[in-house]
C-alpha cells in the first residue's frame, strides 16, 4: 500500500474543522441530458483524484507549516465553499500561534460515486507522523488525537480538473 504526503492540521479542536459526521446522501442525477463521462475509466478517475488530493494536501501542509500564512495559495485546488472552510482552520493557526511539523498520509483511496459534476472517494487519513506546535515551540498535539480515520472526500469536476469540494469524517463503518 502506497502512502502519500498529506496536511498536518491536526490540533483536536482543529482536526475536524469543516468536517461533519453526517452520512453523505446520494444525489439523484437526471438522465434527460446525457453527457460524456469526465473520465474514461474508474482507474483514470482514481489517478486524477489521488493527484488532485496530493496537490491540495501539499499546499495545505505548507500553509500549516507557515502558521496559516497566505492561505490564498490553496484557491487553485479547492471550490469556493471549501476555501472558506479551510480559511477558518488557517485563521485558527495564525491567531493561535500554531504551526505544523511532519506530514500526514493518506491511503485506501476508493471511489464512492460520481455524477456529471462531482466525484467522491473514501480514504484513510493518517496523522501519526504530524505534530502541532505553539509559538513557544511546545508540542500541543492532543494526546487523545486519533491517528487514522476514514474520510469521505468530494471533488467538483471543473474543465477536466478536480477541485476538492468537500471533506468530512465518514460516519459509517470505519474501513481504516
Amino acid at each position: 500500500m502506497r502512502l502519500f504526503p498529506v496536511l498536518a492540521i491536526s490540533v483536536a479542536s482543529l482536526t475536524l474543522v469543516g468536517c461533519s459526521t453526517t452520512t453523505p446522501q446520494a444525489i439523484p442525477t437526471s438522465s434527460a441530458v446525457e453527457q460524456a463521462p469526465a473520465f474514461a475509466s474508474d482507474e483514470e478517475a482514481l489517478a486524477a483524484a489521488q493527484a488532485a488530493y496530493a496537490e491540495y494536501l501539499s499546499v495545505s501542509d505548507q500553509i500549516a507549516r507557515d502558521g496559516g500564512a497566505n492561505p490564498e495559495r490553496l484557491k487553485p485546488f479547492v471550490s469556493e465553499d471549501q476555501y472558506l472552510q479551510e480559511m477558518n482552520s488557517f485563521e485558527a493557526y495564525s491567531s493561535g500561534g500554531l504551526r505544523s511539523v511532519g506530514e500526514m498520509l493518506f491511503d485506501t483511496f476508493h471511489k464512492a460515486g460520481q455524477d456529471q459534476s462531482d466525484i467522491s472517494f473514501y480514504l484513510c487519513l493518517d496523522s501519526s507522523q504530524s505534530r502541532v506546535f505553539n509559538e513557544f515551540g511546545e508540542d500541543v498535539t492532543p494526546l487523545e488525537r486519533v491517528d487514522r480515520w476514514p474520510m469521505y472526500v468530494t471533488f467538483s469536476i471543473s474543465k477536466s480538473k478536480l477541485l476538492v469540494a468537500g471533506s468530512e469524517t465518514w460516519s459509517g463503518q470505519n474501513f481504516c
